[in-house]
């Protein structure tokens, strides 16, 4: 069976992480064999292990992170590519696609590369011309998001049809659980309380600072509660944001978590404060357990979530209006069920597993039957 490998540059959990392991899960049942490939990622070698995807470290890490040194780990890493047996190779985030473009055109083998964020490129817009270089160099970019197609087409001029959209799916059936507060004491959640649940990892980008604002205008009310799920940098900052609102009675950090669909099912309501987005597969996790949502209007959100729909838009850096979308879903019960429903129905139609396998099942095949084609002649 023909080869894909999925090579990622970062170092832990989050969602690019996550679709890798789920394409991978995938694709072996349709003709191809899965493998993945990273500088490190210790979430991923345990995922792949658990699956019995083969995982294996990339060669020259030292030669990656510099513009200067990046041939250096081309050749090394073209090497590495074909003592693998590689049929394709499909690189995740920025990094990793603009990183590969030079070793997959020397070792001649077709690469699709999956851009999940453009904040890499809002820091330094500069940053585009890579992608540009990629796409010369034979690279099938897709984006996650219309919103990131629009964007990176508009800042870099691509020409039509140049960015593949494919959005973010999960596995349904994973959602499909039932979960009684009284299972997690250490949570000290009441039957009558009402919990709002945000997942995802703790950096800046994600706007948990705003998130204790809001909450913090609403420290007074009784029986609310908030499950923050995730690690990273910023989590004693985090932490430091909650002692100052006074917020210890009503926010639970929980640090990273393998239950999540499960602390999904127990939760009310699912709300995320991001400053920037690709397409949140925390987002599509919330509706996929039937949650209402409430998320900033940043990134593919809005593809998401449509305003008074499945939940609420907000604007970024705003706890102002956070707070009182926050504090409506609380005590509209009609209107949060409805929501629940809407983002539970969009899910299955939309971003189902089965629904994003399927695009890229479709760019392997051709881009198998092109690289066959271009050997015989």
């Amino acid at each position: 069976m023909p080869k894909v490998a999925h090579f990622i540059d970062s170092h832990d959990p989050g969602g690019a992480e996550t679709i890798v392991i789920e394409i991978c899960r995938k694709i072996d049942k349709n003709g191809y064999t899965p493998a993945v490939f990273h500088f490190g990622n210790a979430w991923l070698e345990e995922k792949c292990e658990k699956y019995g995807i083969p995982s294996l470290f990339v060669p020259g890490h030292r030669f990656f992170k510099s513009s200067t040194t990046i041939p250096l780990f081309s050749v090394g890493f073209a090497r590495f590519l074909r003592s693998q047996h590689v049929d394709i190779l499909h690189s995740h985030l920025f990094g990793a696609v603009t990183g590969a473009c030079f070793a997959t055109y020397f070792a001649r083998i077709p690469h699709i590369g999956t851009l999940h964020d453009i904040y890499t490129i809002e820091e330094k817009k500069k940053r585009i011309r890579y992608i540009k270089l990629s796409s010369f160099l034979g690279t099938r970019l897709v984006t996650v998001s219309h919103q990131m197609n629009r964007y990176l087409s508009d800042l870099g001029r691509f020409h039509g049809g140049t960015l593949q959209t494919i959005a973010n799916g999960v596995d349904m059936e994973r959602f499909d659980v039932s979960a009684s507060r009284d299972q997690y004491p250490d949570l000290d959640l009441s039957p009558e309380d009402f919990v709002f649940i945000c997942v995802g990892r703790l950096e800046k980008i994600k706007g948990h600072d705003v998130l204790m604002k809001a909450f913090g205008k609403m420290k007074s009310m009784r029986g609310v509660k908030l499950l923050i799920v995730g690690d990273g940098p910023v989590r004693e900052e985090i932490e430091n944001h909650v002692r100052e609102q006074g917020l210890q009675h009503m926010v639970r950090m929980l640090g990273h978590r393998n239950d999540i669909p499960y602390l999904l099912n127990l939760s009310d309501c699912f709300v995320l404060s991001s400053r920037s987005e690709g397409l949140s597969c925390s987002i599509i996790e919330a509706m996929a357990a039937g949650l209402p949502v409430i998320a900033t209007d940043v990134g593919g959100n809005s593809e998401l979530v449509t305003d008074d729909v499945n939940g609420y838009l907000v604007p970024s850096e705003n706890p102002d209006v956070l707070s009182t979308r926050i504090q409506i879903m609380i005590q509209d019960t009609t209107k949060r069920q409805n929501f629940a429903e809407m983002s539970l129905n969009r899910a299955r139609e939309h971003y189902s597993l089965d629904s994003m396998m399927e695009k890229y099942l479709d760019n392997y095949n051709l881009m198998i039957e092109n690289s066959r084609k271009n050997i015989k002649h």
